[in-house]
């Protein structure tokens, strides 16, 4: 009981004194002249520094730590995120999508087209922007009103080549032409277009050289072909002055390829930097095992190579499929994979 009475009386003393203390303070400060006034701030602020400082630096340096541990985890959420949902990592190629645009425009010749139907479900929706051309309402089609059948291909594709210029031109920086029955690898045909300028007056394709007095060389119709943005502009421009590129009635590939060389448009080189072959007029397998026809071998001449090591590991195209082989090539690209097996990328652009 003395202990705590003790107790008590020495807090009563001290809040006493503290009170004391403060009042002489206020009064001192009451009668005492602004620079002196000014003189304790600058101390009561220095020790007030002094004391903090050491806090002040823990927990910048906490908080700087724990936003770099922060965004670090952003980073890594958000490439979790970018990756696709079977497991595997498509952030390469979507780059590359995403930096070249193609303006892809395909023939069809007939209603209920079941290949243009495989193509607009597989390869078509990795156009930039896709069209097709000819009478059907179900692809929302372009009538061009030119007469259907073989025959009238190629003035069938000088008039498409007309309205891609006067509508679509700065829609894309290639434009690329395939048939209903061809299958286009869109990322291999966009990492190849990276490294070429869509600026220069370029087609490219499965080079043909048939030795003819006329049509000497040319890029094939089947294999699918894409012109750059200059070729397109010059063909828009100047082909309505030139009688060469007048709607022919001759084979299509042949005509386009006639009328490009002399507005000028080069054939690009499309084998990859160890010669191997990207565009395909025929099928994979057809290539594979050498089963070619005789006028191809005759086109190609000693550049004809057959087998599965002569071709590109980044092919773009093969023709002559079925609307089940347009789905199958799109089944054994994008979902078919032996488990454990990873390839790395290889670069093979020259």
């Amino acid at each position: 009981m003395i202990g705590g009475s003790t107790s008590l009386f020495n807090n009563r003393f001290l809040k006493m004194r503290v009170h004391k203390i403060f009042k002489i303070f206020i009064l001192r400060l009451t009668f005492t002249s602004k620079r002196t006034l000014v003189f304790y701030g600058f101390v009561l602020g220095f020790v007030t520094m002094v004391i903090m400082q050491p806090h002040l630096v823990a927990n910048r340096n906490t908080g700087s730590r724990e936003g770099k541990e922060l965004q670090e985890d952003t980073i890594e959420r958000l490439l979790s995120e970018e990756k696709r949902s079977d497991g595997g990592d498509d952030r390469l190629a979507q780059a590359v999508l995403n930096r070249t645009r193609i303006l892809c425009w395909v023939m069809i010749r007939e209603s209920g087209n079941v290949k243009a139907r495989a193509l607009r479900a597989t390869w078509g929706k990795r156009c930039d922007k896709l069209l097709f051309f000819g009478v059907d309402d179900e692809f929302s089609a372009i009538d061009l009103r030119t007469q259907e059948g073989k025959r009238y291909l190629a003035a069938k594709t000088f008039t498409s080549l007309k309205y891609i210029h006067k509508y679509h031109i700065n829609d894309a920086e290639w434009f690329l032409k395939a048939d209903d029955d061809t299958y286009i690898v869109m990322e291999n045909l966009k990492y190849f277009l990276s490294d070429e300028n869509p600026e220069s007056p370029v087609y490219f394709g499965e080079f043909f050289n048939p030795f003819d007095t006329k049509y000497l060389r040319y890029n094939s119709g089947g294999a699918g072909y894409v012109l750059s943005k200059e070729a397109l502009r010059r063909y828009g421009e100047l082909s309505l002055l030139r009688s060469v590129c007048a709607d022919p009635m001759g084979p299509e590939d042949k005509e386009i390829g006639y009328c490009l060389r002399h507005l000028g448009v080069e054939i690009g080189d499309t084998t990859d930097r160890m010669g191997h072959s990207r565009f395909h007029y025929d099928r994979a397998d057809l290539h594979a095992v050498g089963d070619a026809k005789q006028w191809y071998r005759d086109f190609m001449g000693d550049r004809y190579r057959q087998g599965t090591d002569t071709m590109s590991v980044y092919p773009i195209s093969f023709h002559y499929l079925h609307h089940y082989d347009i789905h199958m090539l799109e089944f054994l690209f994008y979902r078919l994979r032996p488990h454990g097996v990873f390839k790395p990328f290889q670069e093979v652009n020259v």
